[in-house]
């Protein structure tokens, strides 16, 4: 028979706060790589990706970026979804 695993309350809460932490320092990595990204070289997906793994909309994505040219920010949509870009501009 198996040996069962045990594991406290105390031992799944410390466990749960090394885990938001971990994800809370990958979030701020991946922002930094995007802030540092030229937005001319990211598509739709990456946007989608950065949004995901930081926890921000895309749109809200686009905004912050210090590169926020129109020209530069519309190959940053996909063609065929209208959505964003209205509620982006």
């Amino acid at each position: 028979m198996k040996e069962q695993i045990v594991i406290t309350w105390n031992e799944a809460e410390q466990e749960a706060e090394r885990i938001r932490q971990e994800q809370e320092q990958i979030a701020a990595e991946k922002m930094q790589e995007f802030m540092d990204s030229s937005i001319g070289m990211l598509d739709a997906r990456d946007i989608q990706y950065y949004a995901e793994i930081t926890g921000k909309e895309p749109n809200e994505l686009r905004r912050m970026h210090p590169e926020g040219g129109i020209d530069t920010l519309l190959r940053t949509f996909v063609r065929d979804e209208t959505d964003d870009i209205i509620n982006f501009f």
